[in-house]
């Protein structure tokens, strides 16, 4: 049998109790995550969620990288969270905590479409029931009723009862449309999360509340990686970090594409038919030295000359430079696009992915 050393024992103490630690803990909850001897560590400072502190001492033996987990340490003292007897605490399945967080990034982005359109004082639904109850009764015709609230919207603003009435409603009609169509995306969405069976149907879920639920929210939901130690940004990623790093980079550039193109999109339902149509008369116009073709109606080019104090010849050049410019954008952007989709395929590091997201944010 062999036999211990205490003078041996009573060495290692002191050397341990003379070693200085660097502890990272959550700040919320004082769990250890990491903690090393290393003196020239440093954890990433771009984050909030961690605490590092300096400890000098011997570390609670039953304490390992492993599990150090199940610690809490305020600073000064470690202490064990196991339940008493050594029983594991329950662990909550991964599926579980990712489907979970799905949630939570769904329900951000329809409490964000949600807050413009939601009361900012306490009682203010009831206020707003009551005037759009007083604003129907007006519109209704019972003009000798009380209006107490609808008085104090006119007053606000110093238009009459009947144009604060159809404020009211307006107002009413257009929370109704947002509430409608975010609730329409959240139980369709959150049905589809609650009966994810596995990690990559979870995972492309994540990529389409990405790109298509409100995706120019989407830059503040970057794949969290936990940061108990240095990053190395020219590392190649892993490939389930990688794919949502893509998927917020593709929402990205389809917001920097649509808000280039925004000009060029009409907000007349077939506006793009009948310019069109304004630019072959311009063309055909041009083309003839500027004389009308018999037959032809030119008379919706005629009235854009009119309406604009100018010669018929003149507003064909002035419709046919405006199509010229739309698709000149057209024709950029796409390229770009190409170009930014394939760069975005073939990014493999942080670095990488980073210098895209800048080139889009430029754009």
């Amino acid at each position: 049998m062999k036999m211990e050393n205490p003078l041996r024992d009573e060495a290692a103490d002191a050397k341990h109790a003379q070693v200085a630690y660097t502890i990272v803990t959550q700040v919320k909850s004082n769990r250890v995550v990491y903690f090393t001897e290393d003196p020239d560590y440093a954890p990433p400072m771009d984050g909030d969620w961690h605490y590092v502190s300096r400890y000098q001492g011997a570390l609670p033996q039953a304490m390992s990288l492993r599990n150090c987990w199940r610690w809490r340490f305020n600073g000064g003292v470690f202490t064990d969270t196991r339940p008493k007897g050594g029983a594991p605490a329950r662990r909550i399945p991964l599926l579980d905590h990712n489907r979970k967080a799905l949630l939570q990034i769904l329900n951000e982005k329809i409490d964000t479409v949600r807050a413009q359109y939601a009361p900012s004082c306490i009682m203010g639904a009831m206020a707003r029931e009551q005037k759009l109850r007083e604003a129907e009764s007006f519109l209704g015709g019972a003009k000798d009723g009380e209006y107490p609230l609808l008085e104090t919207v006119a007053t606000a603003r110093s238009i009459t009862l009947l144009d604060a009435a159809h404020l009211v409603k307006d107002k009413a009609r257009l929370a109704g449309v947002a509430l409608a169509e975010t609730e329409c995306i959240r139980e369709r969405f959150a049905l589809a999360i609650e009966l994810a069976k596995t990690e990559d149907e979870l995972l492309a879920l994540r990529e389409r509340l990405l790109e298509e639920v409100y995706p120019r929210m989407s830059e503040k939901f970057v794949f969290k990686i936990e940061k108990t130690v240095p990053v190395d940004p020219d590392k190649p990623l892993d490939a389930t970090h990688l794919r949502h790093e893509q998927a917020r980079l593709r929402a990205q550039l389809r917001e920097a594409i649509n808000a280039r193109r925004a000009f060029c999109v009409s907000q007349y339902a077939l506006d793009d038919v009948i310019s069109k149509h304004k630019g072959a008369l311009a063309e055909r116009l041009l083309a003839n030295k500027g004389q009308k073709t018999e037959g032809v109606d030119y008379s919706v080019l005629e009235n854009h000359a009119q309406a604009r104090g100018v010669a018929l010849t003149e507003a064909a050049r002035d419709v046919l430079k405006e199509l010229s410019e739309t698709g000149r954008v057209l024709v950029e952007t796409e390229k770009r696009k190409d170009s930014l989709l394939a760069e975005i395929a073939s990014c493999k590091t942080l670095t990488e992915i980073r210098r895209v997201s800048a080139t889009i944010g430029g754009l």
